[in-house]
């Protein structure tokens, strides 16, 4: 078949970036639940909207003949974020272009051209997850102003983001995350167990509304497992049939993301959580492109337009000072 810029383009689009999303999606247990729970959205507009109802509809009791209550109530505020963007190149050279023909050849060369591009979005958008979004995150992987207003801002008490989505936490306290700080001495790994747990769901479980995860660093889930091992009795949860550590507090998995920070762990309820794409730029691929660099290399640049958005932060915790924990195992 010839071989041109076209082609590559056209075949890159058709046969390789399905294949390239869905692994990104089932990259972290984060990202994989967050699929599962149909949490990952396609939208479009000028920035990343989620409608908020903060104060229950008129309701009460009442005797015949007696009048409804129709004071109004105020469901107009909505969390607003903007979009972050992030890109990825495919770099293909000029010789290897010409050695290639024949469909499944190009289809070939493009899988194992992209494969890199796959790796360093997942990689950078699950580090971006979370974080928070401005000039305070570490260096890195597309983390700051312009990476994606992750975790670190969605899940707070207000202590270190005090207005998320344009609402402020201190005009609106049913805006906040529940949280529990871990003291900077005295807390043993013994300590970090299952009753702990226990009370960090408790401060935001209401009746069925339950979290769905909770994420931890390593170091924290290994002094939980030590801490579980002779209990743990239990069917395997989607997380662990899908290959990633999980072990279950209350019904709920426990999980460990390598991209979380070694001092937070985060308790979430799904349900309020989505990742939202933007319809212009849901893994869109440029087209490819003759280097400027007086060099014989095509270049394509595949685009995500997205950001992470909650929708009732009081139904997530988040656990301040993991790195705090004294007494841990470690092994060399």
């Amino acid at each position: 078949m010839a071989l041109n810029y076209d082609t590559l383009s056209a075949l890159t689009r058709e046969y390789i970036i399905p294949k390239l999303v869905d692994n990104i999606f089932k990259s972290t247990p984060f990202l994989f639940l967050m699929r599962d729970k149909n949490a990952i959205q396609v939208d479009g507009g000028k920035k990343v909207v989620a409608p908020l109802e903060y104060a229950a509809s008129p309701a009460d009791s009442y005797s015949p003949y007696d009048s409804y209550s129709i004071s109004s109530y105020d469901i107009g505020t909505a969390a607003e974020v903007p979009w972050r963007h992030n890109y990825a190149s495919i770099d293909i050279a000029g010789s290897e272009i010409r050695q290639n023909s024949g469909q499944a050849q190009v289809i070939n060369l493009l899988a194992a051209k992209t494969k890199n591009a796959e790796k360093t979005l997942a990689r950078n958008i699950s580090y971006q997850l979370f974080a928070r979004g401005d000039a305070s995150d570490p260096s890195g992987y597309g983390r700051g102003a312009k990476g994606i207003i992750g975790l670190a801002a969605a899940v707070d008490d207000g202590t270190n983001v005090a207005t998320y989505a344009g609402i402020s936490r201190t005009d609106y306290t049913w805006w906040k995350s529940a949280s529990y700080t871990i003291p900077a001495s005295g807390f043993d790994a013994s300590a970090f167990n299952e009753k702990f747990l226990e009370h960090i769901i408790g401060l935001v479980a209401d009746g069925q509304d339950q979290p769905d995860v909770i994420i931890l660093p390593q170091h924290a889930y290994d002094d939980l497992y030590r801490n579980l091992v002779d209990k743990m009795r239990f069917s395997p949860g989607p997380l662990a049939k899908a290959g990633f550590q999980e072990i279950q507090v209350c019904g709920i998995p426990v999980t460990v993301d390598p991209h979380c920070p070694t001092d937070k762990g985060y308790v979430l309820n799904l349900d309020y959580l989505k990742f939202v794409i933007h319809s212009d730029a849901n893994f869109k691929v440029t087209d490819f492109e003759v280097s400027t660099a007086h060099v014989d290399v095509s270049t394509a640049k595949v685009l995500v337009d997205a950001n992470l958005i909650c929708s009732n932060c009081s139904k997530q915790a988040v656990i301040f000072g993991l790195n705090h924990i004294t007494g841990e195992d470690v092994f060399t």
